[in-house]
């Protein structure tokens, strides 16, 4: 299936995959059966199922034997036990909120072996946390959308001048709803922006102003 998701990625031309393979240290012996129960009670699972699992899980006994000689009784509370059919499935659902929270990336899980597949495409720009970044490191489509943001929220600060609100108030508004748009990211971008891109972030500003 991951080669599946892959290849058919790997069909449009400038596209990248990036593959994390997850492999969890003793992952069943991370298993806290109150938290598994949880875990099945949320899946819907029959409450007498839930009960049957934790029971079997919690205060199981054993010890080790090395031919003649036997360890002393030990009694475990957590985890899950090793070559016991059921550890994989328990596991799958321990960890079934576990889930991509990117539709780029594909999560895929057996048992206690992940892979996150990361299905990259190149464009020519991108945007990060409100700020658009272009291949050649230009910033004018950045402005332009700052600009344009900002725009649409003066509607609102002319529409509370008409109320005749105390200047302080306008201010902090203009400084807490529009001036922190213009300003997202500025010590990135502003240096490098060209007069013009500066001169249109000005517009905004003194139309505020007035």
């Amino acid at each position: 299936m991951a080669l599946h998701f892959i290849l058919q990625h790997l069909d449009s031309p400038g596209s990248y995959a990036r593959i994390l393979f997850v492999d969890f240290s003793s992952a069943f012996n991370t298993i806290i059966p109150a938290l598994l129960r949880d875990k099945l009670f949320q899946l819907n699972v029959p409450d007498s199922m839930c009960s049957w699992i934790t029971d079997f899980l919690t205060d199981r006994r054993q010890f080790v034997r090395l031919g003649t000689h036997v360890s002393d009784l030990q009694h475990i509370s957590t985890g899950s036990p090793q070559g016991c059919v059921l550890s994989p499935l328990l596991f799958s659902l321990y960890t079934n909120g576990c889930t991509s929270g990117h539709q780029s990336v594909k999560l895929l899980k057996f048992a206690d072996d992940t892979t996150l597949i990361g299905l990259i495409s190149v464009g020519d720009e991108s945007a990060y946390r409100g700020t658009t970044i272009t291949k050649e490191l230009k910033w004018e489509q950045n402005i332009r959308s700052l600009t344009k943001k900002a725009q649409q929220r003066m509607y609102f600060l002319r529409q509370l001048k008409k109320f005749l609100l105390p200047v302080k108030m306008l201010v902090n508004f203009y400084t807490a709803i529009i001036e922190s748009i213009l300003t997202s990211s500025i010590t990135v971008w502003f240096a490098a922006a060209t007069a013009r891109d500066k001169a249109k972030l000005q517009r905004v500003i003194h139309s505020a102003e007035k």
